[in-house]
């Protein structure tokens, strides 16, 4: 959403403007071109039927297991991950599958310092998450940013992208952000089956077709097509939802050099609407002195009426064509609407306790029903040369981007203070329905934003890379016009990123990267004008493993330190305003990821996050020095993965994983970091056992899962997290 003010921030300048450099890369494409034709990116293939994996295109199916050895995240085109000097975390589609993971936070809470926000139940039109400390909303479809929610049954690999990363992803947080490759046809054919359940009523079924359709004596299109169904009710009360999504992806090698791709999905969710904020008892005077309260199931304050339907329709249409074998083209349109609507009371969180009958209540302000339209389009084109020159492998890029956003809010209340306080020990959940909330105030907006980015990698005698590149961004906002407020507002801003990678064997490789990002801050000062935009700068150094000591050991170990400015704060001196008057966090820390296979049959992933936090200027001084919200200083995730490969249990797999959080500071603004005033950490473990076997020359798997064996009560986000619950699933393919 664009909503910064009219202003011209640079957080690095540049002494050529973007459109010179990229005339300069271009030129300087063609002039190489011509010195040294030989050519840098793949050979043309023999077989006019084959379709080519494009430069700006990655699939974890030509991944094996859990390692990857590719990825277009952060250049924009595909490369080494081993040589690229940005840490990215990526699940491929065998991980998922082996976790059992349904929805995207399943998936982030799997990989290493990721802390989701807000839970994947509570009707968001996306994935609130927190990478490095840092909230953010920004999970993007092949590269594309949509503001939409999605199903797994099109996802083929997640790949977080840690840091400052405004050159590939736009606006973007600092901490980083999340992009999801979708799943491509291929030529092979087959046809998969999956049915799942568990706890709370949950059933899901999948069904999955893949093949190629001739089309004439020489061309053929693959497709692949997939849909899913599910219904599942919550350890909450009140809470059960039920989505359909069906999904098509195709692909056409139009000429020899020429492949057009395109892909669909449509996901529909109805819930009954279940509040998921804690709720929290007072523990005597002073600032901060609460506790949450423990209520899992018995209690939901939005009561039986509340629900949201969420309606979402993702397209994407590429072409790729390679105008020589030094230079290729894609051109792309993206294009995601969503429609939401959302009813429940307005409720608080602090419990009341009445001194004289000592029944305990939580506020009810008013009804919300809320009516919302969502729209992004994006369109994009992006230019890639690969050259030789002697000991010197060049690759120079070019990108032009446009994205318009719409959104549209009509929010309906009833009266203030209609309805009366619940008790929360005999609730009585009547607040009427839609009917009775009166209509509000269209409130539109829009956004369109111009993007060009250039950049260049460098390989030099096949261990020194280096990568330098730099994106401008011209943004334009529109929204009606308020107290004093212009109805349009601008902003420019150059965020530039440099790296280099040294490897010192073919499988060991030491890195460095800088880079900046910047994403408009919603909201408005007291005066009416809008916020500045949020900005990041970073730095990461790490060495980076594949198939280190004899194929076993893969992996990345990263420290960092970034700088965030511009953070959003309430208005010390203007209640329900808000200012940034420079406000800045400052985060350091560390952190790994290794996968090691031991022997054959088994293999162990490991992740830790270490991460320091903090405000370090605020206006307010009272916040200087605190934590940033949710954020843990400790986090580990683990996973072990084992398979029987001979005698009677041959086949059977043993998957164990588990996760530790420690504690964190809930609350923002200037709630203190006291014991108070802390979400505790919390340690879970789930426990999958896999089976696979031949049944009538069939593949079959059998799955059946326990997940948080302890029955721990932890907090995830600002929600209680899921006590013990089971699943499982038969699947075959063929």
């Amino acid at each position: 959403m664009i909503t910064a003010q009219r202003t011209s921030y640079h957080p690095h300048r540049f002494s050529t403007s973007v459109p010179s450099i990229l005339g300069l890369l271009f030129t300087a494409s063609i002039a190489l071109a011509q010195t040294s034709p030989a050519p840098g990116g793949a050979k043309k293939s023999e077989d006019p039927n084959t379709v080519q994996l494009s430069e700006f295109v990655v699939n974890s199916t030509s991944d094996t297991g859990y390692d990857v050895t590719n990825s277009v995240s952060g250049v924009r085109f595909r490369t080494e991950l081993l040589t690229l000097p940005k840490t990215i975390n990526i699940a491929t589609a065998e991980f998922i599958q082996d976790i059992g993971a349904t929805d995207l936070a399943q998936i982030i809470t799997a990989m290493t310092g990721g802390t989701i926000e807000t839970p994947s139940g509570n009707g968001a039109t996306d994935l609130g998450v927190r990478l490095r400390g840092v909230a953010g909303t920004f999970v993007y479809r092949d590269g594309m940013r949509g503001f939409a929610p999605v199903d797994p049954i099109s996802i083929d690999r997640v790949e977080i992208i840690k840091g400052p990363s405004s050159f590939f992803g736009g606006q973007v947080q600092p901490g980083g952000f999340i992009n999801y490759v979708t799943k491509q046809p291929t030529a092979k054919k087959f046809t998969a089956l999956r049915q799942s359940f568990g706890s709370y009523d949950t059933y899901r079924t999948e069904v999955e077709n893949n093949g190629a359709i001739e089309v004439g004596q020489s061309k053929k299109i693959t497709y692949r097509v997939a849909a899913a169904y599910q219904s599942n009710g919550s350890f909450r009360e009140f809470e059960h939802q039920k989505k359909w999504s069906p999904y098509i992806a195709l692909s056409y090698q139009l000429f020899r050099d020429t492949t057009i791709s395109a892909n669909f999905q449509y996901l529909k969710r109805e819930m009954d609407y279940a509040s998921t904020n804690l709720l929290f008892l007072t523990l005597g005077p002073g600032v901060g002195n609460y506790t949450p309260y423990r209520t899992r199931k018995d209690f939901n304050g939005y009561g039986d009426k509340a629900f949201i339907n969420i309606g979402t329709a993702l397209t994407g249409v590429s072409v790729d064509h390679r105008f020589a074998r030094w230079l290729s083209l894609r051109a792309s349109l993206f294009q995601s609407e969503t429609h939401h609507t959302r009813f429940n009371p307005n409720l608080g969180q602090t419990i009341s306790t009445n001194t004289t009958t000592g029944a305990r209540t939580i506020t009810r302000s008013n009804l919300t029903f809320l009516n919302q339209a969502n729209q992004d389009r994006t369109a994009r084109a992006d230019l890639l040369g690969n050259w030789e020159f002697g000991p010197v492998k060049l690759k120079a890029y070019a990108g032009w981007e446009r994205v318009y956003g719409k959104f549209m809010v009509v929010n309906k209340t009833s009266p203030v203070n209609s309805l009366t306080p619940l008790n929360i020990d005999r609730p009585d959940y009547t607040i009427g329905g839609p009917e009775t909330a009166t209509l509000g105030t269209p409130n539109p907006f829009y956004g369109i934003y111009d993007a060009l980015s250039g950049g260049i990698q460098a390989q030099v005698y096949e261990k020194l890379f280096f990568y330098t590149g730099t994106r401008h961004d011209d943004g334009y906002s529109n929204k009606p016009a308020g107290r004093d407020i212009l109805p349009t507002s601008k902003f420019k801003v150059n965020t530039p990123h440099i790296g280099a990678s040294y490897k010192i064997t073919p499988n060991v490789a030491v890195f460095v990267g800088k880079a900046q990002s910047f994403v408009p801050n919603a909201g408005l000062r007291f005066d009416g004008t809008l916020l500045d935009p949020l900005t990041g700068k970073g730095t990461d150094v790490g060495v980076k493993f594949s198939e280190f000591l004899g194929g076993k050991l893969s992996g990345t170990i990263t420290a960092f330190d970034q700088e965030i400015s511009n953070t959003v704060i309430a208005d010390p001196d203007h209640p329900g305003f808000n200012t940034t008057s420079g406000a800045s966090n400052k985060i350091k820390g560390a952190e790994f990821d290794l996968s090691y296979r031991p022997i054959p049959n088994w293999r162990m992933v490991v992740g830790y996050s270490n991460l320091e936090s903090k405000i370090v200027f605020s206006p307010t001084p009272a916040a200087i020095g605190l934590r940033t919200p949710n954020t843990p200083t400790h986090g580990v995730n683990f996973l072990s993965n084992y398979t029987i490969t001979a005698g009677i249990f041959k086949g059977l797999g043993i998957i164990v994983t588990g996760n530790y959080a420690s504690s964190r500071r809930q609350g923002s603004g200037v709630t203190p970091d006291t014991s108070f005033n802390r979400f505790p950490g919390y340690k879970k473990a789930d426990v999958v056992l896999n089976y696979s076997a031949k049944i009538s020359d069939r593949d079959v798997r059998f799955s059946f899962g326990l997940r948080n064996v302890t029955d721990e009560v932890y907090i995830s986000g600002n929600s209680w997290g899921v006590p013990r619950a089971f699943d499982g699933s038969v699947s075959t393919r063929f």
